[in-house]
């Protein structure tokens, strides 16, 4: 900690660096999605998001960059990671550029039944065309509500349940890939005894 001014330690401005011609001062570079998961060595990405540790100085070090690719996974890297992996001058950039907007993921609800004892069976079909479509059930019996989050295989999803005796509300949806929004295939009910 300094108490006094030192003439020699004061900050000042590098104007050698933005002038002169220096061709890193101001510097961009540009990817596709695919070329982006290509150098990054996964499928093509779908969205980015920029979390954690970004520096007073605009560096990207230690910052928390994740890309989710178009199967849904979600792969994370640091700056400097990036930097490496895409050939950038520094760790200071920023991401911008085009949005890509999900699509609707769709699908049918088939079945919602009792079956055997203190099970309930669900079964349809679904499908997202940006990823591996999530089936999301939430079940209602006695007013107590139980979440269920499971993938579909195939385009057809088929779960059996634990359920209490009493009377059902199931209601199934879709979740999209990657903003999680549901797509609701439709409710049903059911006795199970």
């Amino acid at each position: 900690m300094w108490w006094a001014t030192t003439p020699y330690l004061r900050s000042v401005g590098d104007t050698a660096d933005s002038g002169c011609g220096n061709p890193r001062f101001r510097w961009s570079r540009s990817f596709t999605a695919s070329q982006l998961g290509a150098k990054l060595k996964i499928p093509t990405v779908r969205s980015i998001t920029v979390g954690g540790n970004l520096g007073t100085s605009g560096r990207t070090d230690k910052a928390a960059i994740t890309f989710t690719d178009v199967k849904g996974a979600r792969h994370t890297f640091t700056g400097a990671q990036l930097r490496s992996a895409l050939g950038l001058y520094s760790t200071k950039f920023t991401i911008s550029g085009a949005t890509t907007t999900s699509r609707a993921p769709s699908g049918t609800l088939g079945v919602v039944r009792a079956h055997d004892r203190r099970t309930i069976l669900v079964a349809g079909r679904a499908a997202d065309p940006d990823g591996t479509p999530r089936v999301f059930v939430a079940d209602v019996v006695n007013g107590r509500t139980r979440w269920y989050v499971f993938n579909s295989a195939g385009g057809n999803f088929l779960a059996a349940l634990p359920a209490d005796p009493g009377e059902h509300t199931t209601c199934v949806a879709v979740l999209d890939t990657p903003s999680g929004t549901a797509t609701t295939l439709g409710c049903r009910s059911t006795v199970v005894k």
